[in-house]
């Protein structure tokens, strides 16, 4: 669809255009991650460590990969990697900017900003909790903001166990949280049918969405 829209105005972008990319945007990054897992997942999941970090360097990578092959399906779309996210606080000058929240990338459609975190997860130790409390919490708790009313996205890298299984032990997790409980667990989104990418949703309350990609790290 956004293929088949012209420019309206030289230097200008058209309001049309801008409306559809923020309308179209949860399907768009959906699209994106799983097409720039599908590029990494042909390198066999190359990357320098198992830290996070380095997973989401490679999808980032990945991810620009796609917007640069066909520009023209992606108008208005592109990527940042470890972007500072300014509060009004630092704005003002009440709060230190060293300490600024840093999402791990962010995905912009046009002036629209979605935010992503990034986890390791493993279905022993303490990672599925760590997805939680130093993960989903970042959303929750108003430290990683996307531009409303867009979703939130958390990012699996699935190193080792059934993803379905992992998803079962977060969701044990979050209905133990004194702030969470059953109604934050996530459930089946279906918004992707790739083997190697599980995708879920979770609902937080006051408009707060975030979408879930566990990436299968293991299906090489």
């Amino acid at each position: 669809m956004l293929e088949s829209l012209q420019w309206r105005a030289v230097g200008k972008v058209s309001i049309e255009l801008q409306a559809i990319v923020a309308r179209e945007a949860e399907h768009l990054v959906a699209k994106l991650l799983v097409s720039g897992v599908s590029l990494w997942r042909d390198e066999q999941y190359h990357r320098w460590d198992a830290h996070e970090l380095s997973c989401s360097v490679r999808l980032v990578y990945f991810c620009d990969r796609v917007l640069q092959m066909d520009q023209a399906a992606w108008p208005l779309v592109h990527i940042e990697y470890d972007t500072v996210q300014l509060t009004r606080e630092i704005l003002l000058g009440n709060q230190d900017p060293s300490r600024a929240p840093r999402p791990d990338f962010s995905v912009l459609f046009g002036n629209a900003k979605i935010r992503v975190e990034a986890k390791r997860l493993r279905s022993s130790g303490r990672f599925p909790a760590l997805y939680v409390r130093h993960g989903m919490a970042r959303f929750i708790d108003g430290r990683y903001v996307s531009t409303p009313p867009h979703p939130g996205v958390m990012i699996g890298y699935v190193e080792e166990g059934d993803p379905v299984a992992i998803v079962d032990q977060i969701n044990s997790i979050v209905q133990k949280e004194p702030t969470l409980g059953r109604t934050h667990v996530l459930n089946p989104h279906g918004i992707t049918n790739a083997s190697f990418v599980l995708s879920c949703h979770s609902e937080h309350g006051d408009g707060l969405r975030l979408l879930h990609f566990e990436i299968n790290l293991q299906d090489v």
